[in-house]
């Protein structure tokens, strides 16, 4: 883009979701890449889609469920979540938990949280409990921790 528009600046900063949302209703920011559901629309923005991501589960090697193909939400109600810190990255993530799990019938019983990626995966080997990830977080995943989509089984 700089060879081709050289008198447009262009400065990237890395902001959680909410934070973006702020700074382009104050003006701040121009534009913003960010995980959108209906939670995080103010209502004062266009919002133009650019990717879509899938919401799945992922679970120990040693699950119960682990043999399924696919899985229901409601499958996992009884289980231990851990989840991204609500006031921290991963927001809408927990955001979108909530509401699906609300959905389900249930509330998640959150046994650990962690903004970090690779802790919730290690937590979810060790057997603590069992997360939900976006398609995209999938390749971050290492072995033991098969995950299933949500559909028919």
């Amino acid at each position: 883009m700089q060879n081709d528009r050289p008198d447009v600046v262009l400065s990237l900063r890395e902001m959680w979701t909410a934070n973006q949302l702020d700074a382009l209703e104050d003006g701040v920011v121009d534009i913003a890449f960010v995980c959108y559901n209906n939670a995080t629309d103010k209502g004062a923005f266009v919002v133009v889609p650019i990717a879509e991501e899938h919401v799945i589960a992922a679970i120990p090697d040693t699950h119960r469920l682990a043999g399924q193909a696919h899985l229901a939400i409601s499958d996992l109600a009884a289980d231990p979540f851990i989840l991204p810190p609500s006031d921290d990255f991963g927001e809408t993530l927990r955001d979108e938990v909530l509401r699906l799990c609300g959905t389900a019938g249930f509330a998640p019983r959150i046994v650990q949280e962690s903004n970090d990626l690779q802790v919730v995966l290690g937590l979810v080997s060790a057997g603590i409990g069992v997360t939900l990830l976006t398609t995209p977080a999938d390749r971050f995943r290492t072995g033991g921790i098969p995950t299933r989509a949500f559909g028919p089984r």
